[in-house]
């Protein structure tokens, strides 16, 4: 960090009306001298407007074993300067109109892929059309060859280090893509997602980053049904990983995932430390796509989520909910199951829901 970057700091309370997201530049980076250089005092051009929370709350864990006696509840800081700028040219006469960076095929012997490392978006996405900042959008023939054993070698879609500034649309979108990593970046201003892989993205790597502020488009009409707002919208399973993301600030969900099943130990592994806060719904649990069975929902941190830090609805198999933070919103845990046959042809035979190893605080 230098004079001159600009930084993002996430909300640490839902605001309906104004999302607390600031934005701010440095002007200076220096060392606190009794430190070692272990900890650095960051200069800001301007006083922030509000207030971000960061502390660690006391558990009473009183009648219970194996749980910390504390929680570390903290806003998180982007980093959003680079060197290589992309940048959307908006028109006076067309605002919300940006850049839009397609990758995909045209035919199976016509493919494309990128590597974008440590580059600045900014002004990307379209807010009427489907066009958003970065698409990866490849056939379904294609899509299967890029997740066989037969894909070509020198094949990768890798986005990692970048910045996403003042979205238009989804930041990042993935349509039948194998392989695509998307690792530490920050994504700010979304309208609609910061992050949608739909069902057929296949083995995506999902770590490290940050969404800060998702914001339904001014272009969706309210009268009618409502594209859903999340910070990070990951319809596939499995994922090869996913951890380490933060979304910060969301008119929806922060995550909505599917969880993996119980007996998955890959899948298990691959999920961790992702967190929401300032959302209204922290993580909103799909059912699996395998229908029935036990499936795990776990190590998932959701805080300041003005109606539910963890939600499932029609859950068609035991879903456990294990290792989860919920701090400080309206309701912890809400999960409903589907209990008959319906017309979608879903069967429910279990017994519902067990949560174990849960730290909550608040009321």
């Amino acid at each position: 960090w230098q004079a001159g970057d600009q930084l993002v700091l996430t909300p640490t309370e839902y605001g309906a009306e104004t999302m607390e997201v600031e934005t701010m530049t440095i002007t200076g980076v220096a060392p606190v001298p009794s430190s070692g250089d272990a900890t650095w005092t960051v200069t800001l051009a301007e006083p922030l407007k509000h207030s971000h929370f960061a502390g660690d709350v006391a558990v009473d864990t009183a009648g219970t074993s194996g749980l910390a006696s504390s929680v570390r509840l903290a806003g998180a800081v982007g980093h959003m300067s680079r060197n290589i700028v992309v940048r959307g040219a908006i028109e006076a006469g067309a605002p919300g109109y940006g850049g839009h960076i397609l990758v995909g095929n045209v035919a199976l012997d016509r493919l494309g892929t990128v590597v974008l490392d440590n580059v600045l978006l900014q002004d990307c996405g379209k807010e009427a059309l489907t066009h958003e900042a970065l698409t990866f959008a490849y056939s379904t023939a294609m899509g299967e060859l890029l997740a066989s054993a037969d894909a070509p070698a020198d094949y990768e879609n890798v986005v990692t280090g970048c910045a996403f500034r003042n979205l238009h649309n989804d930041g990042i979108a993935g349509h039948s893509v194998a392989d695509l990593v998307l690792h530490n970046n920050v994504l700010h201003n979304a309208q609609r997602s910061g992050v949608h892989l739909d069902a057929k993205c296949v083995r995506a790597s999902v770590t490290d980053n940050l969404v800060v502020g998702v914001y339904h488009s001014p272009r969706d009409d309210s009268d009618r049904w409502v594209r859903p707002v999340v910070g990070m919208f990951l319809e596939p399973y499995p994922l090869a990983a996913v951890h380490g993301n933060v979304v910060g600030g969301s008119h929806d969900s922060g995550f909505v995932m599917r969880p993996p099943m119980c007996g998955d130990a890959a899948a298990l592994a691959a999920m961790f430390d992702n967190e929401a806060h300032g959302t209204v719904v922290g993580a909103f649990v799909l059912r699996h796509a395998r229908g029935r069975g036990c499936s795990k929902f776990a190590n998932f941190k959701a805080w300041k989520s003005a109606h539910v830090g963890v939600m499932a609805v029609d859950q068609t198999a035991n879903l456990v909910l294990d290792n989860l933070v919920v701090a400080d919103n309206h309701m912890g845990i809400m999960a409903n199951f589907i209990t008959a046959t319906h017309n979608r042809g879903a069967l429910y035979g279990g017994t519902g829901g067990t949560a174990r190893d849960r730290e909550a605080c608040g009321r």
